[in-house]
């Protein structure tokens, strides 16, 4: 008998080393598979406009006895672009716009310019090996990138008035946008075997749908507006999206936006997602003293 214990326990220390051998094997293979899902930084170089187009443009209510006026507007905003968002984006926008009101539409038209920066990234050794057959030139020409452009914007809504003071808008609106810039001649340069999926062009046109509920108060109006959208031209088509590790991703905008006016000041905050990309944008329009109240 006394032979049997000590095989016993030598029975249990050999039962636990396996457990512990079990656990640590299957913590590696946990590991192993998080680290392949996680996969490697792909490169999407697109237009900066992509995502950057929507901006909110102040219209008078129906009730308001100024029906045609002018505006002045400047928005600053930021955000992320390229796989993973690691690409940091800045954004200074002044436009001038004409907005009227009419008995059952609304409408705008103007134009914009627009500043920023585009921060391109570098990528680790284990990107460029697993990734990009060529991605040794984003790293050499990588850092801050002057961009700018040129545009024009419109929209019109039908108006569905309710409680008498309010308003559900729902409208189009499109924007045409000529880029400029470091950004411009940094994806003109890099070539086809650097990246994922890059863009070149310097037209960016967008068309989109919205709705927006405006509710008027004393001296002004709030309202939440939402808006999507897409670019034209074969370029942007939504047939073929961008391709990357998790499947096809169309491009296309949404963005919601809060507004708040107070007698010739409206302020509002919006943010915007897009293919590859992200933005969140501050800004303020102001009604110039050229503006057409209604005739009695």
């Amino acid at each position: 008998m006394h032979h049997i214990k000590p095989l016993f326990c030598h029975y249990k220390i050999n039962t636990s080393s396996s457990i512990n051998n079990v656990k640590r094997t299957l913590a590696s293979i946990i590991f192993l598979l998080f680290l392949s899902s996680c996969g490697f930084r792909q490169a999407y170089y697109f237009s900066p406009f992509n995502g950057n187009t929507p901006n909110y443009h102040t219209t008078p209510l129906q009730i308001d006895s100024i029906k045609n006026a002018t505006y002045g507007s400047i928005l600053l905003g930021g955000g992320e672009a390229n796989d993973r968002l690691t690409d940091n984006v800045f954004i200074y926008r002044s436009s001038v716009y004409r907005s009227h009101a009419r008995e059952k539409y609304q409408f705008y038209y103007g134009g914009n310019i627009t500043l920023g920066n585009y921060q391109v990234r570098k990528y680790d050794t284990l990107d460029i090996v697993n990734s990009l057959r060529n991605g040794k030139i984003i790293n050499e020409n990588a850092g801050n990138k002057f961009w700018g452009g040129l545009g024009l914007n419109a929209g019109v809504n039908y108006t569905i008035p309710f409680r008498t003071r309010h308003e559900l808008r729902i409208g189009t609106e499109s924007s045409y946008h000529y880029e400029f810039g470091n950004y411009l001649e940094f994806r003109k340069k890099i070539p086809d075997s650097a990246v994922t999926l890059i863009h070149r062009q310097g037209h960016f046109i967008t068309l989109g749908l919205y709705t927006e509920l405006a509710f008027k108060i004393r001296n002004g109006s709030i309202g939440f507006k939402i808006a999507i959208g897409t670019p034209l031209g074969k370029n942007y088509s939504n047939a073929d999206g961008v391709r990357s590790e998790k499947g096809i991703l169309p491009f296309g905008y949404f963005s919601p936006t809060f507004q708040y006016t107070n007698k010739r000041w409206t302020g509002f905050v919006q943010l915007t997602g897009a293919a590859k990309a992200f933005y969140s944008q501050i800004g303020g329009s102001y009604r110039l003293a050229s503006a057409t109240k209604k005739q009695k």
